[in-house]
């Protein structure tokens, strides 16, 4: 554990609301769940339990009001290989953004969060999280429409010549079955079996499940031995370009093989760009492209964070005993621990004095 206190040189101790902080260290996730319930701990700061959607349905009710649910900077996707060719010397079909896209619109994200994952995020159609940024507006993306994705492997070559409810190229060879990688310890394999489910039911391609241990799985990601693979992205700091850098040419971080000259142009002249809306401007159009033609990425989500906590206050306003005060709601999750502070009796009669 950790044992923070104030410093009597601080320049401003009246801004101070703790004299002592006290930060346990918990590696288990049920066993930190417990300590907030028994007392142990005024604050959770990362609630990551398997049963996270019980708590908030039991929040819904009135049951459970601890825990709480925080946007973030950050999305859940999966990534295309977007290479020429697959590993082996195959013929990659993603390295064309119309199958790309057609996979995207041919997958229904409300039944993947609400069915799925049950924990309440925001469906994302594209990559920075809207309303995150002030003054970047984003595009829509693309929406769920089955038949559009047909029409968009059709436009690709990928016809059912045969009868057999699956697409085969101009050669008659069918639609390779799609490797989904993701790394083992989490809830990525419910997902893809969602995925592979609907592209089956929509688009008739088959799908093969690929889990990995985390190390393995990032050296797969690094050298582009995948199909599909999950991914996710928190941002670094409030500018689209924490996110949109990941898909330049050349980027560590762009290990979906992706490279598109319009859109290093784009990113390229945002940099040179001295008027801030204009930049703006150009990075919005740098969103759009990818997520609406050149999809690198398939995002799926953004990400929600969870925190358990006792309010300091009821629905009258009035303070509770026992409940933290100072929480912010930044979506980098920035949190400054001078301003916390635990609701106690003299502020309950403060409060009902001043009524």
């Amino acid at each position: 554990e950790m044992m923070l206190e104030m410093s009597p040189y601080y320049w401003n101790p009246d801004m101070v609301q703790s004299k002592t902080v006290k930060i346990l260290s918990i590696n288990d996730p049920n066993t930190s769940v417990l300590a907030f319930q028994t007392g142990l701990a005024d604050w959770n700061t990362d609630v990551t339990v398997d049963f996270i959607p019980e708590m908030l349905e039991k929040k819904e009710t009135g049951e459970f009001e601890y825990i709480h649910a925080f946007s973030t900077f950050g999305t859940y996707f999966w990534s295309f290989n977007c290479t020429p060719t697959l590993t082996g010397g195959r013929a990659n079909p993603f390295a064309d953004p119309r199958v790309r896209r057609a996979f995207a619109m041919a997958l229904d994200k409300h039944q993947i969060v609400n069915n799925v994952k049950r924990t309440g995020e925001a469906v994302a159609d594209v990559f920075i999280p809207p309303g995150s940024i002030p003054g970047f507006n984003s595009p829509p993306g693309l929406s769920y429409d089955p038949a559009a994705a047909r029409a968009l492997l059709a436009e690709a070559g990928w016809i059912d010549r045969t009868g057999d409810g699956s697409p085969e190229n101009q050669r008659g060879e069918p639609f390779p079955t799609v490797e989904l990688l993701y790394s083992t310890g989490s809830y990525h394999d419910k997902i893809a079996l969602a995925m592979g489910s609907m592209w089956r039911r929509e688009l008739g391609i088959n799908t093969k499940l690929v889990g990995k241990e985390l190390i393995v799985y990032r050296d797969d990601l690094q050298r582009q031995n995948y199909m599909i693979a999950r991914g996710g992205w928190f941002g670094d700091y409030g500018d689209p370009t924490t996110f949109l850098d990941l898909h330049q040419t050349g980027n560590n971080n762009n290990t979906r093989g992706y490279s598109d000259p319009v859109f290093d142009e784009l990113i390229e002249r945002a940099a040179n760009t001295a008027d801030p809306d204009q930049r703006m401007r150009i990075l919005e159009e740098a969103e759009r492209y990818t997520m609406m033609e050149t999809l690198p990425i398939l995002p799926i989500w953004h990400y929600d964070y969870y925190y358990l906590y006792k309010p300091p206050f009821d629905a009258n306003g009035r303070p509770i005993v026992g409940g933290l005060l100072g929480i912010s709601d930044h979506p980098r999750l920035v949190q400054y621990i001078w301003k916390l502070r635990v609701v106690n009796e003299n502020d309950v009669l403060e409060w009902e004095a001043s009524r």
